[in-house]
């Protein structure tokens, strides 16, 4: 869309893309990343367009960078693999977390089963982005005496939905 880097997709919905998307403050781009397999790899044969999504990934960031877009990267999996208990945990979290730092992503969103969580990518590391997981709208599992199976919803049970602000367009992090 609009000159962002990618291959042409095929028949049916795309599995990743990017947009760029205007408002009062400036542009933000936002890249939607699929890592539902487990990890970005994993996810790979599945992919329309049908391309690695890891070096898509950084040209997509690379070129939002050079255009002095910030950028928000969403995806289904936590990049935060020491974060407890471990839920819905990408396997190349570590990994991915620290490409999005370096080719200068401002936040990353994902899902977090019946949980809102807020914290850094890569966990751990002295600088990094903001992570935000999102828990449920409002529905939960049916399963009864769920705290004695250690199900996610015995654990948690937090509803709602995520909204992002971007603050300071041309400012990377400033996002609240």
């Amino acid at each position: 869309s609009g000159g962002i880097p990618g291959a042409p997709a095929g028949p049916g919905a795309r599995t990743h893309y990017a947009f760029d998307t205007a408002g009062d403050g400036g542009t933000v781009r936002v890249i939607v990343i699929d890592n539902s397999g487990g990890s970005l790899a994993a996810s790979d044969p599945w992919q329309n367009p049908a391309e690695a999504q890891r070096p898509w990934l950084a040209a997509v960031l690379d070129d939002a960078a050079a255009k002095g877009v910030p950028a928000v990267v969403m995806g289904s999996r936590d990049l935060n693999p020491r974060a407890r208990p471990a839920l819905n945990v990408a396997q190349d979290g570590d990994e991915i977390a620290q490409l999005l730092v370096d080719h200068g992503a401002s936040a990353y969103l994902f899902d977090r089963p019946e949980e809102n969580r807020a914290g850094q990518v890569p966990a751990g590391a002295s600088t990094g982005i903001p992570e935000f997981g999102s828990g449920t709208l409002g529905y939960r599992s049916s399963v009864e005496n769920a705290a004695s199976l250690g199900l996610p919803d015995a654990l948690f049970g937090d509803s709602g939905f995520l909204l992002l602000e971007a603050l300071g367009l041309h400012q990377r992090n400033q996002f609240t």
